[in-house]
């Protein structure tokens, strides 16, 4: 499978998981996109590109804007880990 497409999405970071990234400098899984499998054949038109970094934001957030994001009316979560989501 090369990609998955979710609809109704929530993207969720722990916490607690992330303050012990900062602490101990080692990855931990602690964030995550939850939402339903959908059949949908997405392409990028309408999406953005969005990603979560520890060390950078408590949150997901648009690669282009830095805009927090945390839940997106669709989502395709792509082989190489890249995260595309609706635009709003």
């Amino acid at each position: 499978m090369e990609e998955v497409s979710l609809s109704n999405v929530l993207l969720i970071v722990s916490k607690t998981g992330r303050e012990r990234v900062l602490r101990e400098k080692a990855k931990n899984v602690h964030a995550y996109a939850m939402g339903d499998i959908s059949e949908l054949n997405l392409n990028d038109h309408g999406m953005v590109e969005a990603t979560y970094n520890p060390y950078v934001a408590e949150y997901f957030f648009e690669k282009a804007s830095l805009a927090p994001r945390s839940s997106s009316e669709i989502a395709r979560l792509c082989r190489d880990g890249k995260l595309m989501l609706s635009s709003k």
